[in-house]
């Protein structure tokens, strides 16, 4: 289902128009864009992990 990986871009990620000027550049954008939802999917499903196996800690200081 492509819809969805469409809207978790937008509403999550915030990234609702592209920055850069043509073809090239809006490419480019999107492929970061796409790589950091990519990246960031399976770390949101592994902090969970973390989060529900030790409830009294914080996954990661910060």
């Amino acid at each position: 289902m492509v819809e969805g990986v469409f809207g978790q871009i937008k509403t999550v990620q915030g990234a609702t128009r592209l920055m850069r000027r043509g073809f090239v550049g809006c490419a480019s954008e999107w492929k970061l864009i796409r790589t950091a939802h990519y990246v960031l999917k399976p770390w949101r499903a592994l902090n969970k992990k973390r989060k529900a196996a030790l409830p009294g800690l914080a996954p990661y200081p910060g």
